[in-house]
């Protein structure tokens, strides 16, 4: 590896955290104020998670720190099979939220 490959690493790790940084705290502030802005939980992080999608492909795209695959990279290397078990935990909450559960659980501790 040559001693100029070092810093272009660094600052690619550097810069591309900023960006998530910064996006993570927004969608996080905003998220905890829902119950000033009325916008339920889902609806914010569906078009948060939107929009972080196109802002990587953005970034991508302009080939921040000279590099323009790391997106694709990303999605490519995903654990595809854990998928399906991720999207079920979000029903059986929803499940147990209709039934009441999530409140009593809530109400409790």
């Amino acid at each position: 590896q040559s001693p100029d490959a070092e810093p272009l690493q660094g600052a690619l790790l550097t810069r591309r955290a900023w960006i998530c940084g910064v996006r993570l705290s927004l969608i996080l502030l905003f998220a905890a104020l829902d119950s000033i802005h009325k916008v339920p939980l889902w609806a914010s992080t569906g078009v948060a998670s939107t929009a972080s999608c196109l802002l990587d492909l953005c970034v991508d795209l302009c080939r921040l720190d000279n590099v323009g695959s790391n997106t694709w990279l990303t999605v490519s290397s995903l654990p595809w099979e854990v998928l399906p078990f991720a999207m079920s935990l979000f029903f059986i909450v929803e499940v147990l939220d209709s039934a009441g559960l999530v409140a009593t659980l809530a109400q409790t501790f």
